[in-house]
């Protein structure tokens, strides 16, 4: 049975340059839900795909990026709503 998992992805990069880079890369698995936030549904091929494009980038010490794969939870939300839907994204 094929599974999607719903997996957020928040960082905190210092460099323009750097974190343009990787919200660009974040923009083709899901959406931007606040500054330097994802939220994405992702299958276990796109899971690895995703960090495979992330460990290419080249962190500084001082920076991080965070990976959370989130499974039976309940998303309680208050104010704007952005629905996550079986979207397939295309990567370019």
């Amino acid at each position: 049975m094929k599974r999607d998992y719903t997996t957020l992805i928040i960082y905190d990069i210092s460099d323009d340059k750097i974190r343009n880079k990787i919200f660009n890369i974040l923009s083709g698995y899901g959406n931007n839900i606040q500054k330097s936030s994802f939220e994405c549904l992702l299958n276990k091929r796109l899971y690895k795909k995703l960090l495979s494009d992330l460990s290419k980038i080249c962190l500084p010490e001082s920076d991080s990026i965070k990976i959370y794969r989130l499974y039976k939870f309940k998303i309680f939300n208050i104010g704007k709503s952005i629905n996550i839907d079986k979207k397939h994204y295309i990567i370019l």
